[in-house]
């Protein structure tokens, strides 16, 4: 009950009306966000276990060029391993080289699953949003043209009204 108290109430103001407008934007950079800290989670988390459990972590890092010390470096490894899990490219240069490392990868790879999943159904639900839209407004200027041509309105002024119509619809 309450939600539906705060929704009449924000329908009254404008801000709301723009961002509902723009609600595509909206949701697509909270995916965005959403994205950029389950990777930066999965970074930090793939580099705890790496350096809990990988004896050889110096010859690890030293293999691919990195100093332990330089840990924008780490982080730019961590990283790109994340997303070619995630991505399942998994170019194979880097992986689990026992079992913890590997269950890790298992339940990244479940994980990076899922959430592409999630984004693949939020594009087609905004998708979706924007061709019912659109196919409501094509059939109101429909009408409205057939309604114009049936009150034996001027083509000029039908033109005019189609235009601001067109422009003022929501």
């Amino acid at each position: 009950m309450r939600l539906f108290r705060l929704k009449g109430l924000l329908d009254g103001f404008p801000a709301f009306d723009r961002i509902m407008k723009h609600f595509w934007t909206f949701k697509a950079t909270v995916n965005v966000l959403y994205l950029l800290v389950i990777v930066h989670v999965f970074t930090c988390a793939w580099w705890i276990v790496k350096q809990l459990t990988d004896p050889d972590l110096a010859e690890f890092l030293s293999s691919r060029d990195v100093s332990p010390e330089d840990l924008p470096a780490v982080f730019v490894l961590s990283g790109y391993f994340v997303n070619t899990v995630f991505s399942t490219v998994g170019f194979g240069d880097i992986y689990g080289t026992n079992t913890t490392e590997r269950i890790f990868c298992i339940v990244a790879m479940w994980s990076g699953t899922i959430f592409f999943a999630k984004i693949l159904g939020e594009i087609q639900e905004m998708v979706a949003r924007y061709n019912a839209q659109n196919n409501g407004k094509h059939f109101y200027l429909m009408e409205l043209r057939q309604l114009l041509g049936n009150s034996n309105c001027a083509n000029g002024l039908q033109r005019k009204v189609c235009g601001w119509s067109y422009q003022t619809y929501d």
